[in-house]
């Protein structure tokens, strides 16, 4: 099972199974965890830095925007956002 290096994958509470042997990524590995680029551009892009939502309706309308700009930004980069092949 691939893991990242959260401390609940590698903590002493977590469940061991016999049949499982767990793989970590390195720290930071964007190029096999994609999502990373993504949390990068919404934790930077997005207006989320110090702030603090009281529940996941007040958050819910911030993040739609946020997915939606940071939508129209790949879009916009030629190749419509997709890597260029060579």
């Amino acid at each position: 099972m691939v893991m990242d290096g959260a401390a609940w994958h590698r903590g002493d509470k977590l469940k061991k199974w016999e049949n499982i042997v767990p793989l970590f990524q390195p720290a930071y590995s964007p190029e096999v965890n994609p999502i990373e680029s993504l949390w990068h551009h919404i934790r930077e892009k997005g207006k989320f830095k110090n702030t603090t939502f009281h529940s996941n309706q007040c958050f819910k309308p911030s993040f739609i925007v946020s997915c939606g700009e940071i939508q129209e930004y790949y879009v916009s980069q030629p190749g419509g956002g997709r890597k260029q092949a060579g």
